[in-house]
């Protein structure tokens, strides 16, 4: 039964989810290659499941520092989205956050902007108004600015993606401390 091997799919994605979010990316990989290969055995090659799958892995893979795969993870993440929604969507966003983190550290420093850039255009029509991912956008921007030396730059966005942060998630918000963590700790403060 295909809806069967589907929901162990599913079940692999949360636990590599799970494993991610707590910082066990070894097992986090293992899973969500568990998670793809039952995905696409049962899906179509183009359906969003997969791309949240790939998008997955791309997040871990730059957390292990594999950035080739990561790249390739995000990149075939992103043109399925792309396909399948058929218009701008916040899930594009977010993989390319994190295609822009990536190419940031292979030192291509203008490719990442310009990632972020179409990033911003997903979340400004998917959403249609201010939403927390433009502030956790803007701190990474900061953080891609901040590892090519554009100090003052990171430091702008950092305040503006802290205020956005402080306006939809709230100033006591794990995530928007965790944010303010990540701008304190840049250089040239």
């Amino acid at each position: 039964d295909p809806s069967l091997n589907l929901r162990a799919g599913q079940i692999w994605f949360t636990l590599a989810q799970n494993a991610f979010m707590a910082g066990k990316l070894d097992d986090a990989g293992r899973y969500i290659t568990n998670a793809l290969a039952i995905e696409r055995a049962v899906l179509d090659p183009d359906n969003r499941t997969i791309a949240d799958a790939l998008s997955m892995q791309g997040q871990i893979f730059h957390g292990q520092k594999r950035l080739a795969e990561a790249r390739q993870s995000l990149d075939q993440a992103i043109a399925i989205y792309r396909r399948a929604f058929g218009r701008p969507h916040y899930l594009i966003g977010i993989a390319e956050v994190y295609l822009a983190l990536v190419e940031s550290e292979r030192g291509r420093t203008d490719a990442a902007l310009r990632i972020l850039d179409d990033a911003r255009h997903n979340y400004d029509v998917s959403y249609g108004k201010l939403h927390a991912n433009h502030g956790d956008l803007l701190v990474n921007r900061a953080t891609i600015l901040n590892r090519a030396g554009r100090h003052a730059e990171a430091r702008a966005d950092c305040a503006a993606g802290m205020r956005i942060l402080g306006e939809t998630l709230g100033p006591a918000a794990n995530y928007t401390r965790s944010m303010a963590a990540v701008c304190a700790g840049m250089q040239g403060r």
